[in-house]
């Protein structure tokens, strides 16, 4: 699943294993909101939408805007990780590594630093 390109798909992802949403299902159909107790961008904590349905504005485009992506290192800082970015050559943009006392936790390498922090995240919640 790390190798997701970016977009809706992978934001959701993101927002469900990273950021804490809820996911459930109803009627046979898988359904993702925030997490009880925020407020979030749809304003009703315990309000729930099909997965496939979700307004755009609901969850941040975490693999495309650096703005949202920052907010999932943040994220990984508060779980106690350290975060290391660098420009790559051969052909990727970024690579992005966190780490545990100086060891290795996840990392990934995409195209642009949204992508990449997002693909790193996600293995380290093993998403």
């Amino acid at each position: 699943m790390t190798d997701l390109p970016a977009g809706r798909d992978l934001d959701a992802l993101v927002a469900e294993k990273m950021m804490g949403w809820i996911t459930g299902e109803h009627n046979g159909r898988k359904v993702i909101g925030p997490p009880v107790g925020n407020m979030g961008p749809i304003g009703d904590p315990g309000v729930w939408a099909y997965a496939d349905e979700v307004p755009v504005d609901w969850i941040l485009p975490y693999s495309t805007s650096i703005a949202a992506a920052w907010q999932v290192v943040e994220e990984i800082k508060r779980r106690g990780l350290h975060w290391w970015i660098a420009d790559c050559s051969g052909g990727y943009g970024a690579h992005v590594r966190f780490e545990h006392d100086r060891r290795t936790f996840a990392s990934a390498e995409a195209e642009t630093l949204p992508l990449a922090i997002c693909r790193a995240a996600l293995k380290v919640v093993g998403g």
